[in-house]
């Protein structure tokens, strides 16, 4: 029976779950619009045109889906998925759950360049955290690592475009606020000069006179403020170093530091009667002073609490006095021989004895404590070559090398005793975090090779290494290799296009991002050793020397962020493919499960509006269709 009073509230049922169920499919598919700029080639020159940006995200398994038309060059494409994958990072988000839809639309061919990453980055983030998206706003700036803005061209151009396609407000790169024509009329591209004026223009004042809001960024959550009005939270705090990190560090140290004067006093002791002014007391002189410049510097660094720079320093001083003691005691080939077999046979049974481990600590101890012995095994060839060919001096310095990169490694297995948050390291999650890490440095490799086609010769073996680790199942050293590998390209892709008395603005940014990163994994239970000993080096370095600075700041970077790699011991069984399989069954059951309801409302809404007459029950089923009721309208 039916109530004649109900199809009213019947129709508000109805509406409210066909609502419910578009926004179940919204929530499914999130996406968003902004527009970019860009800059176009025609007959009469160069001029700035619109192009519009579009960003579905839907449950996936972390894949990047690109469509451009026209036909854009690769290198946008690249910077497409670089820009997604620092987003992810910056805001901490788990993105292996999510497939990324992009497409970029524009009227006419525009010029092929990494200057959309900023905007791509930003969309991404106001997508995943449901911001709005002020479609007057825009973002021109290459995207670097640590979600950093980089320089672009076309400036002038493209605030053309922007004011005269009702753009109200334009963000830049902040160190392009004043430029010269042919700075902003140059792309980075290899095509060349777009311009040959040498004019200074302030981008803000020209902005303004164009009736376009120019605002200077530096980093991403500068263009989500721009673009959304949202605060992205950041951490404020400074670093808490681990005590168990503080004293091991120590430890090391005061050891290799240690071990400098005991080389030191060594040398001292063997050193012959030589002419002054020679040949070789000049070299031994030089040997000399170096170490002892090393050391100073180790104690000083030391004596501030920079454990791992005075170690740094000091490992450099060992090899200059080690190698000066040998020099002095005019060493044999013979004697050569039997150092280098005597120590493969130790380094071999050190190796033997590394312990497991599962916790992000243990995992980058075992990183660098591999890696150096893989050094001086390598050194110990180089010394038995040389040996071969009697080359007694350059014999020695590389067994000197080996002898203690060896003895770094020992220092450095210290750390295995660190405790730390758990993590599932298994053979599986090891492979795939060194697959998905080499895919990175492969990428950021070939980035770069864009525009300098000769460049990273070093980084191309180490990637190479990378491979044939993995390929001999010594993932974790497939990890850090691609890891060091991925930082020395970024290091590039964030320095180009900037002047050289830029370069320590550049380097304050990003150690300011990285000390954010150490404080977040701090906090959530993992202290980055190597995160942390590179950050503190690169500071040590900025004075005398910005460009190693940068360097070691990129790795710092690179290595503080690993945690995202592995699923956390205390996590539930299922593994993240599971998680997102378990997502999309439940999100379509729960769909079906709805449309089973709304047929079921739909039925009772206009299928049934009068009562039926009573019928006799029939033995086998409730009512014959025969028997149903149905009148016409």
């Amino acid at each position: 029976m039916v109530m004649r009073g109900k199809p009213v509230q019947l129709g508000h049922l109805f509406a409210g779950l066909l609502l419910f169920l578009v926004l179940i499919q919204t929530c499914a598919a999130q996406q968003a619009h902004m527009r970019l700029l860009a800059v176009t080639q025609t007959d009469e020159g160069y001029e700035g045109n619109t192009a519009d940006l579009y960003l579905r995200i839907e449950q996936g398994s972390g894949r990047v889906f690109i469509d451009t038309f026209p036909l854009t060059k690769i290198d946008t494409q690249i910077s497409t998925r670089f820009a997604k994958e620092i987003a992810c990072r910056y805001i901490g988000f788990d993105c292996e759950a999510y497939d990324f839809f992009y497409t970029i639309n524009a009227q006419s061919a525009i010029i092929g360049g990494p200057s959309a990453g900023s905007a791509v980055a930003a969309l991404t983030i106001a997508v995943l955290k449901g911001l709005p998206v002020d479609e007057s706003a825009t973002v021109t700036g290459t995207i670097n690592s640590g979600g950093l803005i980089g320089p672009v061209g076309g400036l002038k151009h493209k605030i053309d475009a922007a004011a005269a396609s009702g753009i109200r407000r334009v963000m830049i790169p902040t160190d392009e606020v004043l430029v010269t024509e042919t700075e902003f009329n140059t792309s980075l591209m290899p095509e060349g000069p777009l311009g040959y004026d040498n004019r200074s223009v302030n981008m803000v004042e020209y902005g303004r006179m164009k009736g376009v809001e120019v605002m200077p960024v530096s980093e991403l959550r500068d263009v989500i403020k721009g673009l959304s009005d949202y605060d992205i939270p950041t951490e404020t705090s400074l670093i808490t170093i681990d005590d168990g990190y503080s004293s091991i560090m120590r430890f090391l140290a005061s050891d290799l530091c240690n071990r400098s004067r005991l080389l030191e006093e060594e040398a001292m002791s063997s050193m012959p009667r030589i002419p002054p002014n020679s040949s070789l007391d000049r070299v031994m002189l030089d040997l000399e002073n170096a170490g002892l410049n090393l050391t100073l510097k180790g104690a000083e660094a030391f004596e501030n609490g920079s454990y791992y720079s005075s170690a740094s320093y000091c490992f450099g001083a060992n090899i200059k006095f080690h190698y000066l003691r040998l020099i002095a005691e005019n060493i044999s080939l013979d004697q050569l021989q039997g150092m280098s077999d005597s120590l493969a046979a130790t380094i071999e049974e050190f190796s033997a004895s590394l312990p497991e481990y599962n916790t992000i600590t243990g995992l980058q101890t075992f990183g660098v404590v591999k890696e150096r012995i893989l050094d001086a095994k390598e050194y110990i060839n180089i010394t038995r070559g040389y040996i071969d060919r009697n080359l007694t001096a350059l014999a020695a310095y590389n067994l000197v090398y080996a002898t203690e990169r060896f003895y770094s490694a020992r220092s450095w297995s210290a750390f295995f005793g660190m405790s730390g948050r758990e993590f599932k390291m298994d053979a599986a999650s090891l492979k795939k975090s060194c697959l998905n890490k080499l895919s990175e440095a492969e990428e950021r490799f070939q980035y770069v090779r864009i525009f300098f086609p000769t460049a990273l010769g070093d980084t191309r073996k180490e990637i190479d290494y990378a491979y044939k680790d993995m390929g001999n199942g010594d993932y974790e050293l497939c990890l850090f290799k691609a890891s060091k590998a991925k930082a020395e390209a970024d290091v590039v892709l964030s320095v180009l296009g900037i002047q050289e008395t830029q370069l320590p603005i550049v380097l304050e940014r990003k150690l300011n991002v990285t000390k954010r990163i150490i404080v977040r994994e701090s906090k959530n239970g993992v202290f980055p050793i190597i995160g942390y000993s590179y950050y503190e080096y690169a500071s040590s370095l900025k004075r005398d020397d910005v460009f190693s600075a940068l360097l070691y700041a990129e790795y710092a970077l690179e290595l503080s962020n690993m945690e995202i790699y592995f699923e956390r011991a205390d996590e539930p069984i299922l593994s993240r493919s599971q998680k997102v399989m378990l997502r999309s069954i439940i999100s379509y059951a729960f769909i079906v499960s709805l449309g089973l309801v709304l047929g079921f409302v739909v039925g009772i809404r206009f299928g049934i509006r009068h009562p039926r007459k009573k019928r006799k029950r029939r033995e086998g089923c409730l009512y014959s269709t025969s028997e149903l009721d149905v009148r016409k309208p």
